[in-house]
């Protein structure tokens, strides 16, 4: 947090190895890899495994699909689709292929944060507004919002260019 705070140019490095050198802004909107993305920003990014089903789409482990700007050629290549918690829209549950059940509306005040179990499996963090009163229990629909899908290749967890 100091460092996208007060710093001009950030070095993000995991074991010794850099992963990704730019500014706050060009680390959290165009992470470098995987382990830049779940690195910077909290709550940290959403990570959704699967495959691409053609261009333009996405089908998640567990028969989720998802529309996307972009994506490697050829069907069923592995992908990680990176979403962070403000780039979901709640949507209705019955109309989303994207679902979960609330386990904990964290209230902050200025926002909130919605903490599903997913029905396709795993987990996500949806940031939503304050105003939003959903109870815990509750099933909702995830959209995600044009622009907010990071694509990573599942293979050598690199960004995919849009």
């Amino acid at each position: 947090v100091e460092a996208m705070t007060l710093a001009d140019r950030i070095v993000v490095m995991d074991k010794g190895i850099v992963q990704q050198v730019g500014s706050p802004e060009e680390l959290y909107r165009r992470p470098a890899n995987l382990f830049v993305a779940g690195f910077i920003g909290s709550p940290k990014m959403n990570f959704l495994k699967g495959e691409i089903a053609e261009p333009g789409a996405v089908r998640l482990d567990g028969g989720a699909s998802l529309a996307v700007a972009a994506g490697p050629a050829g069907n069923g290549a592995g992908i990680v689709v990176g979403v962070r918690p403000d780039g979901f829209a709640v949507t209705d549950p019955d109309a989303a292929s994207l679902r979960g059940r609330i386990v904990l509306n964290e209230y902050l005040g200025r926002e909130s944060y919605l903490h599903l179990d997913l029905e396709s499996g795993g987990t996500a963090v949806v940031e939503v507004s304050p105003d939003l009163h959903l109870p815990v229990g509750q099933n909702v629909g995830l959209a995600v919002k044009p622009g907010a899908a990071h694509l990573f290749t599942a293979a050598d967890s690199r960004r995919i260019a849009a």
